[in-house]
């Protein structure tokens, strides 16, 4: 993996890490969220630390370059990320619509 490849990606980790910790700090995101996020950058840190794994990964599916891979696998992280995102939507609209319901209900008592 190119040099300049693997400073970019520690810089972008790095920043990333650092943004988080901020947002939990001031409580605008849950910690059960951030695990979202934080297991992503983890993966692309271990990446950039043993660039013999990306190698290893490159030459076994039959890539040209490590570079192509390094996208491969933030693009299959970033999905991993959207779908952990709409089940959380999914779930909290689901719980939304009981709660309009039971709210329904209550007034509908009285």
């Amino acid at each position: 993996m190119n040099s300049i490849l693997r400073i970019i990606l520690l810089c972008f980790c790095l920043i990333w890490i650092i943004v988080l910790f901020r947002l939990i700090r001031k409580n605008k995101l849950p910690v059960k969220y951030s695990i979202i996020w934080f297991i992503p950058l983890i993966i692309i840190l271990l990446l950039v630390l043993f660039p013999s794994l990306i190698t290893f990964m490159t030459k076994s599916l039959g890539m040209v370059s490590s570079a192509n891979m390094i996208i491969g696998i933030i693009l299959t992280l970033l999905m991993i990320i959207t779908l952990c995102l709409t089940l959380i939507i999914a779930n909290l609209k689901r719980r939304i619509t009981i709660l309009v319901q039971e709210v329904s209900m209550l007034k509908e008592k009285k």
